[in-house]
């Protein structure tokens, strides 16, 4: 009985993990994506500065 209750909390545990590597997977990614955003818009307002400032 002991070891029935081990393996199935063994397996709920490597379950849990194995769900929570997803989610960080799709938050990176979407940190990339949402960096590469950011930079373009960078780059957008340094062309108009360099045009209407300089």
């Amino acid at each position: 009985m002991l070891k029935k209750i081990l393996a199935f909390f063994t397996v709920s545990i490597f379950l849990f993990l194995a769900c929570g590597c997803g989610t960080l997977a799709g938050a990176a990614v979407g940190a990339a994506k949402g960096a590469q955003a950011d930079w373009e818009a960078t780059k957008k307002a340094d062309q108009w500065f360099r045009e209407n400032l300089w």
